[in-house]
């Protein structure tokens, strides 16, 4: 859509004749003024002095052919340049875009790792938060009760006897 935008552009500019000016912007990019030569369609037919008209219309000469002739290899030309500056109107589009891609991502990389370092951090705080001390620990009182229970079995024992 872009380069038929483009060719709209850039063919909307240029005159039909080359008596016109061409803008100052397709001067710019290289392009030239058209040979003096109408667009439309061509019935070209070669004759012989004296032969009959085949059909009613305008005899060219050979001046008016010659033009018409450099015309199209102007068009020819034309094109070449405009399909060259359109390759590197894409080609530089595509340098921005990948540089573009590149700063993003780079940016993202950072980002992860600053994300990667707090949740580290965090997961230290929360490990270090978790930590209790030995005598509150399941196996800390497991221990106190069996050295209570046997302490306490041991005196009945001895009071027993």
């Amino acid at each position: 859509m872009r380069w038929f935008l483009f060719l709209v552009l850039l063919l909307g500019g240029i005159p039909s004749t080359g008596n016109a000016e061409l803008p100052k912007w397709a001067s710019d990019i290289g392009l030239e003024t058209p040979p003096d030569v109408l667009l439309g369609e061509d019935l070209i037919v070669y004759m012989k002095p004296g032969d009959k008209a085949p059909y009613e219309g305008m005899l060219m000469d050979m001046s008016t052919a010659t033009r018409w002739t450099l015309r199209g290899e102007w068009l020819q030309r034309q094109l070449r340049v405009d399909a060259d500056l359109l390759r590197q109107v894409y080609t530089e589009e595509l340098r921005y875009n990948v540089e573009v891609a590149r700063v993003g991502i780079e940016t993202r990389q950072k980002e992860i790792e600053a994300l990667e370092k707090a949740l580290r951090l965090q997961t230290k705080k929360l490990e270090a938060a978790q930590k209790v001390p030995f005598y509150r620990t399941a196996r800390f009182g497991l221990v106190i009760g069996m050295v209570l229970s046997a302490a306490v079995t041991g005196g009945v024992i001895a009071v027993a006897n």
